[in-house]
């Protein structure tokens, strides 16, 4: 008799498993589609940080700017005094309190003996958040920590003032080529050339900053003092009105001021630059 023979078990084949990981051209291709992400994500990321900083920019020179009219409101519509070289002014200006050196630049009681802290008691204010070190001789030097970024209009009250007698009046500064009927302002209800809306008093001082008085030449081509060029190539401004903003500049030069010497002031620039002209003209206008 004859049996069936037994099938024998077909062997399973094995499964044949790819390594987990990438080739190198994969892993390439990912590699170049992050950075093309990272190309468009981080510009928009410096952008939104340069607005915020702007904005609380902004702010702090509201605050700055609502103070002087608190002070004005309190002495009979005068404007607070920005003299130089003397405790007579909006801060302390005498002995070693100039910013672009120490120990003025990280020194708290220049803005706490000036006469205008009492209004606004947050030191805070009165420094650019942009700003992260001490502008020691036209360079930003982050081992120390400014205490201010801004300085006032020297059209509104600013001059010279005797330090040893307190409460001297201040007599007007004429800047070289500065109409000579166009003195500084000592009450705010005369601001008139520009009209208030238009009349700058705080600024964001780049590397000129040294005592609180921002000087500008308005009939020559020439930055005597040099507004801040931070976070998005602006500058910051407050108004007499009471509003604050920013200036964007147009002029390649403008950018280039802050990078380069002189520190202290005095660059030469060309007829017609338009940053110039707007700042002129946000000091006294019309300037002849």
């Amino acid at each position: 008799m004859l049996y069936p023979r037994a099938k024998r078990p077909v062997p399973r084949r094995r499964a044949v498993t790819r390594p987990v990981g990438f080739t190198l051209i994969e892993l390439l291709v990912v590699i170049a589609i992050i950075a093309i992400l990272a190309g468009m994500l981080l510009p928009a990321l410096g952008r939104a940080k340069a607005k915020a900083l702007n904005i609380s920019c902004m702010s702090n020179y509201k605050q700055l700017q609502l103070a002087w009219l608190l002070y004005a409101n309190d002495f009979n519509d005068a404007i607070v005094p920005n003299g130089l070289e003397t405790k007579n002014a909006w801060i302390d200006g005498t002995g070693n309190n100039l910013a672009y050196r120490l120990p003025g630049a990280t020194n708290l009681l220049t803005i706490t003996n000036g006469m205008l802290f009492k209004y606004n008691s947050s030191a805070a204010i009165y420094l650019c958040p942009g700003q992260r070190g001490a502008l020691l001789s036209g360079k930003e030097d982050v081992r120390y920590k400014p205490v201010r970024s801004c300085s006032i209009s020297g059209q509104m009250n600013g001059g010279s003032s005797s330090s040893a007698v307190p409460g001297s009046p201040i007599q007007p500064i004429v800047l070289d080529g500065n109409p000579p009927d166009a003195l500084a302002y000592t009450k705010v209800s005369g601001i008139n050339r520009p009209p208030p809306s238009q009349a700058f008093v705080f600024v964001d001082e780049g590397i000129t900053i040294d005592d609180g008085y921002f000087a500008v030449q308005v009939n020559r081509a020439m930055w005597q003092n040099y507004p801040s060029t931070r976070h998005g190539g602006v500058g910051t401004f407050s108004f007499a009105d009471g509003h604050s903003e920013v200036m964007r500049w147009i002029e390649p030069t403008t950018a280039q001021l802050n990078l380069t010497k002189p520190y202290l002031g005095f660059a030469p620039t060309r007829v017609g630059d338009r940053d110039l002209a707007k700042v002129a003209r946000a000091y006294i206008d019309p300037p002849k």
